[in-house]
């Protein structure tokens, strides 16, 4: 790895560090938003982006909106850091095996660090993202399916952010898409070990919802769905 790549996977690390710490159970639900709220200030800041604005500005937030937004932007550096070792993977001398003289890109605090980010991935995106549209679907199928899912609505809103987060998770494991290998880092193999049924779950009740169960996001449900028939038939 070179001097440049190194760095940029530093800088990966350090702004994924800022959403890191906290998960402590013993943090009062109101104390716990404020912790997040400035952690996540500290990150936007600190990767230039005018996201931290929204964070002042926005009066209405709740602890839940405020975990989503972490579970988001972890997903942001897992995507970043994947990327970077994925092209490590590529370069002559990671391909030859040959041995170089340098440290490792990754040391056991960084991975210790992905995990960390998988994890509020899971719990705070993809879960309770999966429970509020599996309760809108079952709502939908007991109707009958006369209704319709809009972008407008809050149902639609959380069912368009699941499914991209879920597109993102699933693309970590297949950067080539279902025709291509699955990634060999740590963060595809930590998914797949540890965090397959979290995958699977949202993965399956997007890839096949109702035919009548309409979103604008089609493209993104089919592909879903080919990403979870690659992992089915390993």
């Amino acid at each position: 790895m070179d001097d440049i790549t190194r760095s940029q996977l530093a800088t990966a690390f350090r702004d994924g560090a800022c959403l890191l710490d906290t998960t402590r159970s013993s943090v009062p639900p109101q104390n716990l938003q404020s912790v997040l709220e400035a952690r996540l200030s500290q990150y936007f800041s600190q990767i230039n982006s005018p996201g931290v604005f929204v964070l002042e500005t926005e009066k209405s937030w709740t602890l839940e909106d405020v975990q989503l937004l972490t579970a988001q932007e972890s997903l942001s550096v897992l995507r970043r850091i994947q990327k970077i070792l994925g092209l490590e993977d590529l370069t002559p001398e990671t391909s030859q095996g040959t041995s170089t003289n340098q440290p490792p890109a990754i040391g056991a605090r960084d991975l210790g660090q992905l995990r960390t980010l998988i994890s509020i991935i899971c719990k705070w995106g993809l879960n309770p993202l999966f429970w509020k549209v599996s309760q809108f679907r079952d709502r939908f199928l007991e109707s009958n399916g006369l209704g319709t899912t809009t972008e407008a609505s809050t149902s639609g809103d959380d069912l368009e952010q699941l499914s991209l987060m879920t597109l993102h998770c699933l693309s970590l494991l297949f950067p080539d898409g279902d025709q291509g290998p699955v990634a060999q880092t740590f963060i595809s193999m930590a998914m797949l070990n540890r965090h397959l049924a979290d995958l699977l779950r949202p993965g399956i009740a997007l890839g096949w919802l109702p035919r009548n169960f309409t979103f604008d996001g089609r493209e993104t449900r089919n592909r879903i769905r080919s990403l979870v028939i690659r992992i089915l038939t390993m």
